[in-house]
């Protein structure tokens, strides 16, 4: 394979996710190992982990090495297949203080990309780690930012506080995981139903955790009363509303209701056009026909002139059928068949001396050399 052809190729894979491909999906595709050290090498592709390369066009950043590490774990997958599948996509999940990071709530101390996973696995990579755990569908989504699985807010709370992170990391979390309406008071309470201690409470303390952490959701709460106040005060308009177009929707389609009005208007809009076209100017436009007819009936005038334009008769029938007609009531129309013979005969008589006047001038040129 040539050097563009493999180019072409592998950037088609990296397009389809975050810029990036594995060299599994490249052996995949035709482009074998040697081939894509080449490219490497030349400064077209980029190396971001082992096994695992960018375009040159994509910018480097923390979330895109977790990408690239999330691709390695299943190298001869493409995103699209693992994101799709319910049986691939929960096979590793992003969790723990990785997930912290990618919610963006806490301040936390980063130590490595940490991956919960259904099963047990070990990583050469120093930095990956992985927690062995069965999650449920409710305790993970697909991120709506990276594209990534990772645990839910309260999930990952929980992970944490079972790791050994200290209560005043936790309340760090859960304000901000409540600033930000990524959580809410009754499902931190249900998470942590059992583990109260971890906020150095007594285990079983449901009542003292929702003390400990009442605070943390003042702006929710405030944001949720001004919600339903809002609510409370738009009902009767949206029972006003719904009083007014139920009759619509029962007896008339919006179709129909739309077009009625829609009609009318037209309607009084072109209807001073058909009026206008019977204005007796409009009797000009068969004058004119008239007019060129006797052009080009005339002898004075070149007869290829207009044979090569129109024939007559092809003239006459274009003029006839093409302009506006008129009504002629039929004293006019005597009138004008009269004012046309009379045109005729006057054109006859001015084209009888010329020809007299030709025949002359030829026979006293004929005359001369004798």
């Amino acid at each position: 394979m040539k050097s563009y052809e493999a180019t072409e190729m592998l950037s088609d894979l990296a397009s389809q996710q975050w810029g990036l491909f594995t060299s599994a999906q490249a052996k995949d595709s035709g482009v074998d190992l040697p081939s894509l050290r080449r490219l490497e090498k030349r400064g077209v592709f980029t190396r971001v982990r082992h096994g695992v390369y960018a375009s040159t066009t994509t910018v480097l950043s923390t979330e895109l090495e977790l990408k690239a590490q999330w691709l390695s774990l299943q190298p001869n997958l493409m995103a699209a297949e693992r994101i799709s599948d319910p049986s691939l996509v929960a096979d590793a999940v992003v969790s723990h203080t990785t997930a912290a990071e990618v919610w963006e709530i806490g301040d936390l101390w980063p130590d490595g990309i940490h991956f919960t996973v259904n099963r047990r696995r070990r990583s050469r990579q120093t930095d990956v780690q992985f927690h062995r755990a069965d999650l449920a569908d409710s305790d993970w989504v697909v991120h709506p930012a990276s594209g990534l699985p990772i645990t839910t807010v309260p999930r990952t709370i929980l992970d944490l506080a079972q790791s050994g992170h200290e209560p005043d990391h936790l309340l760090h979390l859960v304000a901000d995981a409540g600033r930000k309406y990524l959580l809410t008071e009754q499902e931190l309470l249900d998470s942590f139903s059992g583990h109260e201690d971890s906020f150095g409470l007594d285990q079983g303390d449901r009542s003292g955790l929702k003390e400990l952490v009442d605070e943390c959701f003042i702006d929710t709460k405030t944001a949720q009363q001004t919600r339903l106040l809002v609510e409370e005060a738009m009902r009767p308009l949206q029972e006003q509303l719904e009083a007014i177009i139920k009759p619509l929707t029962q007896s008339l389609s919006w179709k129909n209701a739309m077009q009625a009005p829609l009609q009318q208007h037209l309607a009084q809009l072109i209807s001073p056009i058909p009026s206008a076209m019977q204005v007796p100017e409009m009797t000009v436009f068969s004058e004119l026909a008239e007019t060129m007819k006797k052009t080009a009936s005339l002898p004075n005038i070149s007869k290829n002139m207009w044979s090569e334009i129109y024939p007559p008769e092809t003239l006459s029938s274009v003029l006839s059928t093409s302009l506006p007609r008129t009504q002629v009531s039929p004293p006019e129309k005597q009138r004008e068949s009269t004012e046309t013979n009379e045109s005729n005969s006057e054109a006859k008589k001015d084209a009888r001396p010329n020809r007299q006047r030709f025949e002359e001038g030829s026979e006293n040129t004929q005359q001369e050399p004798q």
